[in-house]
């Protein structure tokens, strides 16, 4: 079976419907870790209580449906995929303004592991409100 192959196989609409989570026709509930690789933290604004983070955000889950037996060991897949696959729905409670990188294309990797995992990673910044008292943090 070729890469195109196992990838119409895998996206097929009577095999994978992206608008059910995984786990949701078994009753059971979808885990998502999720880490941070902040690339920098800028813009720390004790006036406006806020600051900027740019960010790589990463998710993992484990989705069986996509999960093959093949010579591969992963798949990679460009950013494009993220309109076919589920995808978790995380939010910041204090964000104020987000902006996502898209030089020259949408900054997102995806991988598929033959067991059904996914990595999803994202570059984002994140203009997050924060109670800053840089006088009191000065006294300690």
């Amino acid at each position: 079976m070729t890469l195109e192959e196992l990838m119409e196989h895998l996206f097929h609409p009577d095999r994978y419907n992206k608008k059910i989570r995984p786990g949701a026709n078994d009753g059971k509930s979808s885990e998502v870790a999720i880490g941070m690789y902040v690339h920098s933290l800028s813009a720390v604004s004790e006036l406006n209580m806020e600051y900027t983070i740019d960010m790589y955000f990463r998710q993992f889950w484990n989705d069986p449906r996509l999960a093959f037996n093949h010579s591969y060991e992963y798949i990679t897949l460009d950013s494009f995929f993220r309109f076919s696959i589920w995808l978790p729905d995380p939010y910041f409670m204090n964000s104020k303004d987000e902006h996502f990188h898209t030089v020259t294309v949408p900054n997102i990797m995806i991988r598929i592991d033959g067991n059904g995992d996914v990595f999803y990673s994202q570059r984002f910044s994140v203009t997050l409100s924060c109670d800053i008292d840089l006088l009191a943090a000065g006294s300690m």
